[in-house]
């Protein structure tokens, strides 16, 4: 799902003063990435402090600690980039997130020197690191250099570098990638767009110039610098604003009619056999208008007069709003964020996601109560995320995965706040985490043999941690899994599962054969036959 959080230049000062990047945004033009909510999980930074948060779903490793397989309903930091058994677990300036984005189960992140960083699932190479291996720390896409913003579809992945090219990889069902292409890639691939040559001959330019990109399970959206956007993808609603695409489009095109932008957005989810798809598109010119095209069957563009748009159209209830410093777009519903630091949500509220103490769908814009100040915002699929001014990180909405980071699995009609690592207070992305928070140790075992685990709870960082793996009879103990995971190790900074492997001994079957010698008159009997493992003591009578 698409982010975008108010744009505030103290916040990224630091970095930007040791990093050669710089993002050359249009005024206005909302900068991602403090906040990510996604499909099943969350995740955020710190601007001062160089700490990444995740909570929530954590089945294919998207909290990107080390650990997979049991949801975290609080939130945990990350493994340090690059060094996955550091006990540190801080990045240097120069290698600090400065952005986030959130996938349905896979996440990115884009440290300060302009690389980019991925964990979670990878089955449609959503990672872009040539594989289809999930993985459960970050690991740097290769071949991107100077990128300045990122975003994350469901199953694919967005980046933006300095010379304004467009990225594109993971699944491409719906020609999100916008390659000329239906083909998934495992690696970044550029984004094109196509030209008639003279003598009718087509030719696939790169897209370039662009500032920002934006993307839903099904379509991506990029806005130039020239104030144009571009979509390419699934057009089942219009979602591409361009009715020459009506049956999508594997390359970008320009949305129709639509000029001066400055801020965009895009939504949604695909059509399935029990439900219809909700993708959808928001821009914002630099006169402070909105439009919107695509789906709206659940009021997700912030007006009741219509089931779809196919290009763009003004949206009065929005424009109401007056001065808005910052957009986000959910699976059905919006968030938007005024100068005045007032929430305000709409559409889809299925999950209590617009944070009002109801379920019922708003089909215009509705003030939150009980957050103030707010500074940054995001949407999940079905959640909402805001950081205030004081830099409390606040949620509500589905909760299944504990992605709202309360310590519960349970829905949320109105804001709670985050819990701190220290699972009291909120979680503050402004205040470096205190010394002494208990960090978890989840253990497990694997292999095709068996035993008992213990060791497993929650430490204090730095703590001398001692794990202990007793095989079954007929088992034995390979070791443990991650590192820094062993016998006895010193707790690091991040909650990580820790993995024993136990495989079966080998049997061995020892048949007995008495030879009576015809020239013998003795007898007697034998015992001591059977199947033992190997390495037993066999004793024979």
């Amino acid at each position: 799902m698409n982010r975008s959080s108010r744009f505030n230049p103290l916040h990224l000062l630091s970095f930007l003063l040791i990093s050669l990047v710089v993002l050359l945004l249009p005024p206005g033009v909302f900068a991602a990435g403090l906040l990510a909510g996604g499909g099943t999980h969350s995740l955020a930074i710190s601007p001062g402090n160089a700490f990444g948060y995740a909570w929530g779903a954590n089945r294919d490793g998207q909290m990107g600690n080390e650990g997979t397989g049991r949801n975290q309903p609080y939130p945990s930091r990350w493994s340090p980039f690059a060094a996955a058994s550091s006990s540190v677990g801080v990045q240097a300036a120069d290698e600090a997130p400065v952005q986030v984005a959130s996938g349905d189960r896979h996440s990115l992140a884009l440290r300060s020197d302009g690389t980019v960083w991925a964990w979670g699932l990878n089955g449609s190479g959503q990672l872009g690191d040539g594989t289809t291996t999930s993985r459960l720390v970050p690991i740097q896409v290769p071949g991107l250099r100077e990128v300045v913003a990122i975003a994350a579809g469901k199953t694919h992945s967005l980046a933006v570098t300095q010379d304004g090219t467009v990225w594109a990889w993971g699944n491409n069902s719906y020609r999100q990638l916008g390659n000329n292409s239906a083909d998934e890639s495992h690696v970044p691939t550029p984004v094109v767009t196509v030209v008639e040559r003279s003598d009718g001959g087509l030719d696939f330019p790169p897209l370039t110039d662009v500032v920002t990109v934006a993307a839903s399970e099904v379509h991506s959206v990029a806005l130039k610098r020239d104030g144009t956007v571009w979509a390419w993808g699934d057009n089942q609603y219009g979602q591409l604003g361009n009715e020459r695409a009506f049956g999508g489009s594997a390359t970008a095109k320009p949305v129709a009619g639509l000029t001066g932008v400055h801020a965009i957005i895009a939504g949604g989810f695909a059509s399935t056999h029990v439900e219809l798809g909700t993708a959808y598109t928001l821009a914002q010119t630099e006169d402070g208008t909105f439009y919107g095209w695509g789906n709206n069957s659940r009021c997700q563009l912030g007006e009741a007069a219509w089931e779809k748009q196919t290009t763009p159209v003004s949206l009065p209830n929005l424009n109401r709003l007056g001065n808005v410093d910052a957009l986000a777009g959910g699976g059905a519903h919006g968030v938007a964020l005024t100068a005045d630091g007032q929430v305000w949500t709409w559409g889809d509220n299925g999950h209590g996601q617009l944070g009002d103490g109801t379920s019922t769908d708003r089909c215009a814009p509705q003030a939150v109560t009980g957050v103030t100040g707010a500074e940054t915002i995001s949407a999940g699929v079905a959640h909402t995320l805001v950081t205030q001014r004081d830099g409390t990180v606040w949620a509500w909405g589905q909760n299944d995965t504990g992605q709202l980071g309360d310590g519960t699995a349970d829905d949320n009609g109105t804001p709670k706040p985050v819990k701190g690592l220290c699972r009291v207070g909120a979680l503050n992305v402004k205040t470096p985490p205190p010394a002494g928070c208990p960090v978890t140790v989840e253990i497990d075992s694997a292999g095709d043999g068996g035993g008992t685990v213990s060791g497993g709870g929650e430490y204090a960082a730095g703590a001398t941690i001692t794990l202990t793996a007793t095989p079954d009879a007929n088992s034995q103990f390979v070791g443990w899994q991650p590192e820094p995971c062993a016998a006895s190790f010193t707790m690091p900074a991040q909650a990580l599962t820790c993995r024993a492997t136990f495989t079966r001994r080998e049997t061995v079957s020892y048949p007995l054969t008495v030879t009576v010698n015809p020239a013998s008159t003795g007898s007697g009997t034998v015992s001591g036959g059977g199947t033992y493992p190997a390495g037993a003591t066999v004793t024979l009578t």
